[in-house]
């Protein structure tokens, strides 16, 4: 019989999979010996944006505590890409990462400070970077991603409704044991109150 665990769509890792076989996961060894050095060469060797994204979002899932700053400078140079889409998806990748200085990085993007706009190669840091800066932190989920959401949230004009939104959704990924769950909730629901 089927039974349920992981993510749906099997993007981050986490949450609910419906699984109805036993699949095989290659051995980590292989993964961290061959598929992600092969992922990062393949980020300087193609230009293919469909090809980046996927990449991108792999290496961040796949990526050893000890493979973190490969991976990390790797989406980091890919921030500047030409392609928005990828772009985005190394945001993404450095919230599925998962670590210290990704969650920075991802907050100055969110903010659209002047490192978020370096970061970038230069200019605003369009809305969407910032969107998927801040699904990036949900999925992070520590004290200073929370934070960086919860400002979005209620200091953001509304004329930047996108990224206001998609900061909202991203405190939705909290794992539901995190300690700062009902600091959360207590915030949101005194925004909704202060609405009204």
């Amino acid at each position: 019989g089927a039974h349920v665990q992981g993510s749906p769509g099997q993007l981050t890792s986490r949450g609910n999979k419906q699984r109805t076989t036993q699949g095989t996961r290659p051995p980590r060894l292989w993964i961290e010996n061959t598929i992600l050095p092969a992922l990062l060469q393949l980020s300087t060797t193609t230009d293919d944006r469909d090809i980046l994204d996927s990449a991108l979002i792999a290496m961040g899932r796949s990526a050893a505590t000890d493979q973190h700053d490969l991976v990390r400078d790797t989406a980091t140079r890919l921030l500047a890409h030409r392609e928005l889409s990828v772009q985005a998806a190394a945001a993404l990748g450095l919230g599925i990462l998962d670590d210290h200085p990704s969650e920075v990085l991802l907050t100055q993007l969110l903010q659209d400070s002047s490192t978020g706009r370096q970061a970038i190669g230069g200019g605003q840091v369009p809305w969407l970077i910032r969107a998927f800066s801040a699904i990036g932190l949900g999925l992070i989920g520590s004290d200073g991603a929370v934070d960086a959401l919860l400002a979005a949230v209620s200091d953001l004009p509304d004329s930047e409704r996108d990224v206001k939104a998609c900061s909202f959704a991203a405190l939705g990924l909290l794992d539901h044991g995190s300690p700062r769950r009902d600091d959360v909730i207590d915030a949101l629901l005194g925004m909704v109150t202060d609405d009204s």
